[in-house]
């Protein structure tokens, strides 16, 4: 749905005005008229004014399509740098379950649901390994905390690493015996 329209039913399911609403975001009534016929958009610096207006994000005012969901969220819990936010993770969790009975590519919701996941583990890992730190630094013989250390940095421990991450070992094991032409596996 284009942008015009879709402000056009938003204000509509709000009962207002177009006066209305350009009052509320400062400008004409013919600028409002002219966004929802598409003859122009709005003004970029309008679009939090607007989305704050009818209690929706800016990524709703453009009503993307599912699949345009999944690929911004794919390209962006891709990338290791950006953590979501507790808000940001629970929205994105329960578009993805929605999405696991009906979409079609149910490996690309999987996927992101992993991907969602293992972003939340990143970001609580760094916090982890923050206040691990910080609570060595103040009691060097702190013992969880020289635990928790190696473990939020993904740290290896020969013998007794391998021992903690047998089910993971099975599985790739598993995974090399079904697909062995896949030399990621080994």
């Amino acid at each position: 749905m284009e942008l015009g329209k879709r402000i056009r039913q938003l204000r509509t399911n709000k009962g207002v005005t177009q006066e209305a609403l350009a009052n509320a975001l400062g400008v004409t009534g013919q600028a409002v008229s002219r966004w929802e016929n598409d003859v122009t958009t709005p003004d970029i610096s309008l679009l939090p004014a607007i989305s704050t207006y009818f209690g929706v994000t800016i990524d709703e005012l453009f009503n993307p399509t599912p699949e345009e969901k999944l690929e911004r969220l794919g390209n962006r819990l891709y990338c290791e740098e950006d953590c979501l936010t507790d808000d940001e993770f629970g929205t994105t969790l329960a578009f993805l379950k929605d999405l696991e009975e009906t979409h079609e590519d149910k490996a690309e919701v999987y996927a992101l649901l992993a991907y969602l996941y293992a972003n939340r583990v990143r970001r609580d890992s760094i916090s982890a390994s923050k206040y691990a730190r910080k609570a060595m630094r103040l009691d060097p013989d702190h013992s969880f905390c020289v635990r928790v250390l190696p473990d939020s940095e993904h740290a290896v421990f020969s013998d007794w690493d391998t021992a903690n991450h047998s089910k993971t070992i099975s599985f790739l094991t598993e995974m090399v015996g079904r697909f062995p032409g896949e030399m990621r596996y080994y």
